[in-house]
């Protein structure tokens, strides 16, 4: 009498049951994600209070010296042209008459380029 073969089931070894989620272990889990989007934010909010110089140049057909700007990261771009606008201004103001009508611009008339990358900083959508 030939003797029964067993059926291997194939990654037996590998338990396919899910963890059972009770009550306290999604309020644990919702109490982890919380404390550690909380930590997140903080961290965030810290690298944004970081300051930082920011030196440009003017560009009015020839690149004329410009100046630097005090800025925080997270600062938007139009913030930074109305700082590098008043720094213009601000030398016209100080002789430089090359600068004089830095005074009468806003930033609408200004514009970011670093390298081949111009920066807009107006929403167009």
């Amino acid at each position: 009498m030939p003797v029964p073969k067993k059926k291997l089931r194939p990654n037996a070894a590998v338990s396919n049951a899910p963890k059972a989620m009770t009550k306290s272990a999604l309020l644990r889990e919702g109490q982890m994600k919380e404390q550690l989007r909380r930590e997140y934010v903080q961290i965030q909010e810290a690298v944004k209070a970081t300051d930082f110089v920011l030196p440009f140049t003017f560009f009015d057909g020839k690149s004329s010296p410009g100046g630097m700007c005090r800025m925080k990261k997270g600062d938007r771009i139009w913030l930074f042209l109305e700082r590098a606008r008043k720094v213009g201004a601000d030398m016209a103001g100080k002789g430089d008459r090359s600068k004089k009508d830095w005074a009468r611009i806003s930033v609408d008339d200004l514009m970011v380029v670093v390298g081949d990358l111009i920066i807009p900083h107006v929403r167009t959508s």
